[in-house]
């Protein structure tokens, strides 16, 4: 899925079963499948039901993975799977169970990973299924945009020179990037910042480094 054809995808999410989300931007594929989530609970107009694999039994036992499957609820209108790939064994059975699934009596599956290899046979079988859709979430060379799209976000107003400073400042993770315009935007507390704000909040030693401050203030994600 391309980055131009993924507003059209998520309108027609209901054509797919499997959805393999994957690159080195964790941030980006976090987002990608909250959204998928978020699309498939607007077109459905139902409760759906979410459950994270777990790894452990994933590895142990591919009974499990059928489980996870073809499980079905008496309460949701759909079973919406995560798989995080980082954290299991990709082995012949575990592709085999993909290719021979059940499209009609399948729960929706969520695939995640940081990790993959462009040689993976994973990969390989997403780009032939038609029915699979695969994600690719590439870290921004320009990481200005990603800055702008959270303060945005964060209802935060940057001037030229705090957005320089944060751009030479952060890395091109999107997770790193919202995570610390959230802190900032915690500390301003809707009021206007200005660059001495920014230094004083942003970075290894600021004032709102803990991690859990957006726990104690209701700041939307």
């Amino acid at each position: 899925i391309k980055e131009w054809e993924y507003e059209n995808f998520l309108k027609n999410i209901k054509g797919y079963k499997l959805v393999l989300i994957h690159g080195p931007d964790r941030g980006k594929v976090n987002e990608k499948s909250n959204e998928i989530y978020k699309s498939l609970n607007q077109i459905l107009q139902g409760p759906i039901e979410k459950i994270e694999a777990n790894p452990e039994e994933l590895n142990t036992s591919k009974s499990y993975l059928h489980e996870l499957l073809y499980q079905k609820s008496f309460f949701s209108s759909l079973i919406v799977i995560k798989i995080n790939l980082d954290l299991i064994k990709i082995d012949k059975e575990f592709i085999t169970i993909l290719e021979t699934i059940d499209l009609k009596r399948s729960n929706f599956i969520i695939l995640e990973s940081e990790y993959l290899k462009r040689s993976s046979t994973i990969l390989s079988l997403f780009k032939k299924e038609n029915f699979f859709a695969l994600i690719t979430c590439y870290q921004d060379t320009n990481n200005k945009n990603t800055i702008l799209k959270y303060a945005k976000h964060y209802s935060l107003s940057l001037d030229e020179v705090s957005l320089n400073h944060l751009s030479e400042s952060f890395g091109n993770d999107s997770m790193i990037t919202k995570s610390e315009l959230k802190k900032l935007a915690l500390y301003a507390n809707g009021k206007s910042i200005d660059f001495n704000t920014v230094l004083y909040a942003i970075g290894d030693n600021s004032i709102i480094g803990l991690n859990n401050l957006s726990d104690s203030i209701g700041i939307e994600n």
